[in-house]
């Protein structure tokens, strides 16, 4: 479990993030990447929701998401006709009552939610026919107790189901990644590697492990590790890896400049998106995100 100090941390990192959603550093909020991302996971037009859909067999009887942030996963379900009952824990209580307040404006029933470490999760909670961690299995660091967890707390025909920052634990490069970043930095024209205040990005985001926790002491503290520990609990019935290992430590503190409809900017982002996606089909850089769908191994 978390102490007091790093609770208090996490709430104000993603209290502040439910409140705001103003986050523009990180190659994942271009609207142009979401949309290739979405082509690529899922050509006919649907999403990972309709993908556990066809999972679970239908509308999900009862949805637990863990780490629920501002409760935007439920209200899509919702919108989608998937949802029925649902229960929403996350640390942040800031995210807690932002996600509460979405949800009654958008008509969701029968919506709870309640604070809780995904570290030590209660036993209380009940069972459910879908459990859904958005992005937030990253965030613990007792992984085999939380995937234990998650397994005995699914319906006998339940899913688990995942979408989740994957890649090297507190973004801690591999040299390939590094390597890589810095000579493909070299490429791209200056006004569109300057950082914020007007310094030109030679190298790869990398931020010490003490940096990272000094933020967020939950960030990424297990990441590479997750794939794994899934796969040795869990029958895997799809996994889409989605890429990043390029993308990520290269526009992270420049993405500002490829969130506008720029023809150079989004040529230039077109090309990226082909060596990123080059690059981690073939093994030479891992993915950083992954979309999972599993039943608890009986």
């Amino acid at each position: 479990m978390l102490n007091q100090g790093d609770r208090e941390k996490v709430d104000q990192v993603w209290g502040h993030f439910a409140e705001h959603r103003d986050r523009t550093d990180c190659y994942l909020d271009i609207e142009y990447v979401q949309k290739v991302y979405q082509q690529r996971r899922y050509p006919q037009g649907q999403g990972f929701l309709d993908s556990i859909a066809r999972a679970t067999g239908g509308p999900f009887r009862s949805t637990l998401v863990l780490g629920c942030g501002d409760g935007r996963s439920e209200r899509s379900a919702f919108e989608k006709g998937l949802l029925d009952r649902v229960v929403g824990v996350d640390l942040s209580q800031r995210a807690l009552r932002k996600a509460a307040e979405l949800s009654r404006q958008a008509g969701l029933p029968h919506a709870e939610y309640r604070e809780a470490d995904l570290n030590d999760l209660p036993e209380d909670l009940g069972s459910f026919h879908l459990i859904l961690a958005p992005a937030s299995l990253h965030h613990v660091q007792e992984l085999e107790g939380a995937l234990d967890w998650i397994a005995r707390h699914l319906d006998a025909d339940g899913i688990f189901a995942l979408g989740e920052y994957v890649g090297p634990s507190r973004f801690q490069w591999t040299d390939k990644q590094i390597e890589m970043t810095r000579e493909v930095l070299e490429l791209i024209p200056q006004p569109f590697k300057l950082f914020a205040n007007g310094e030109v990005k030679t190298a790869a985001w990398q931020p010490t492990e003490q940096e990272i926790i000094d933020v967020d002491p939950t960030e990424a503290v297990r990441s590479g590790e997750i794939l794994g520990l899934v796969e040795r609990r869990f029958d895997v019935i799809e996994r889409i890896d989605l890429g990043g290992g390029l993308l990520f430590p290269l526009l992270q503190g420049i993405a500002h400049h490829y969130h506008h409809k720029d023809a150079t900017a989004l040529s230039l982002l077109r090309f990226l998106l082909y060596l990123d996606d080059v690059a981690v089909r073939e093994g030479v850089l891992p993915t950083t995100s992954s979309d999972v769908i599993a039943r608890a191994r009986r």
